[in-house]
């Protein structure tokens, strides 16, 4: 009910509107209202365990060896008889690996040019 109330007053319900809709005492909407606006109501986040978190240091370990994705999913199946799928260790091993960063290069317009060779045999 709290989190119901939170959602629309959010997208900009009022007090009767809400009442109205979900069928509720507007001294109540107002209570859970007031609540919210203390910050006494906070959404819960929800962490979902996976098979993989025992063998995180291990992964990281292999991660940091230079092993790739297949070869630390055949590893772990050999080493800890897991049965656990190439895709979610792939997605494990996405987790772990910060995001490589970009950085752009700024020039003034025509002072640089680029060239993406990786078409090029395709001429």
């Amino acid at each position: 009910m709290y989190y119901s109330v939170k959602a629309l007053l959010s997208i900009g319900k009022n007090v009767s509107q809400i009442a109205r809709e979900l069928k509720i005492d507007r001294k109540t909407v107002r209570k859970i209202k007031k609540k919210v606006e203390n910050g006494e109501i906070k959404t819960p986040t929800i962490k979902r365990k996976s098979i993989l978190d025992p063998y995180k240091d291990e992964i990281i370990e292999y991660l940091k060896s230079g092993l790739s994705a297949v070869l630390i999913h055949q590893k772990l199946k050999e080493k800890h008889s897991l049965n656990v799928s190439y895709s979610s260790v792939k997605r494990y091993i996405r987790k772990l690996k910060p995001g490589e960063p970009f950085i752009p290069l700024i020039s003034p317009p025509g002072q640089e040019a680029q060239v993406d060779f990786g078409y090029a045999g395709y001429f």
